[in-house]
């Protein structure tokens, strides 16, 4: 959904886009109680089209005219969708090319751990990232505070405090990199309580 990717003439049309390979998906959606013909015109700063390119109605209702000079006129039906997908489409790679990308990557990326009954989970973003989220399920009728005590790869330790709930942390982290890390919690009684460390990614 890149900004200013489409260009139309009544702005009761709503649209979503998405690609897949050479191929651009347009989904458009009427807001307005009567049919709306519109002329359609691409971004070319986004997408360019070869000459072989075409445009192919693909919901059950609305119309489509032929593709001409990154712009065609669809037909949406009143309060309704018209879909098409528009073939020969050369469509610069973005993080989704990156997040889809498949990795070698089969580490473990999960834990459970007592202290505030909290859970870890290791986001694997294909080759775009990978993101370490950690979630109490505890709240601060319990807790005072928590503190995250990180090290990715082997590089300095790092913290991470929140004061107020919920007590959750998300942190990057490199790929294919192990993440180690253990919390500190403090109870609304003033007392420390510290989880065993625990290592995820490798």
């Amino acid at each position: 959904m890149p900004s200013r990717l489409l260009r139309t003439d009544d702005i009761a049309l709503n649209y979503i886009s998405a690609k897949k390979g050479d191929t651009l998906l347009l989904a458009f959606l009427n807001q307005s109680l009567k049919p709306v013909t519109s002329k359609v015109r691409v971004n070319p700063s986004w997408v360019t089209f070869s000459k072989q390119a075409s445009v192919q109605l693909l919901s059950p209702s609305g119309k489509v005219q032929s593709l001409k000079d990154s712009a065609f006129q669809i037909v949406v039906p009143a309060a309704g969708m018209t879909a098409v997908a528009i073939s020969g489409a050369g469509i610069p790679k973005g993080f989704q090319d990156q997040i889809l990308a498949t990795q070698d990557d089969s580490g473990n990326d999960y834990a459970m751990i007592p202290e505030g009954d909290t859970k870890a989970l290791l986001f694997k973003l294909g080759a775009y990232s990978r993101r370490l989220y950690v979630f109490m399920q505890e709240d601060d009728s319990k807790w005072k505070s928590v503190k995250l005590v990180y090290q990715v790869n082997g590089k300095q330790k790092q913290e991470l405090v929140k004061g107020e709930y919920p007590f959750e942390f998300t942190i990057p982290v490199d790929a294919n990199k192990p993440v180690r890390f253990k919390l500190e919690l403090t109870g609304r009684d003033g007392k420390l309580v510290h989880s065993q460390e625990i290592e995820l990614g490798r």
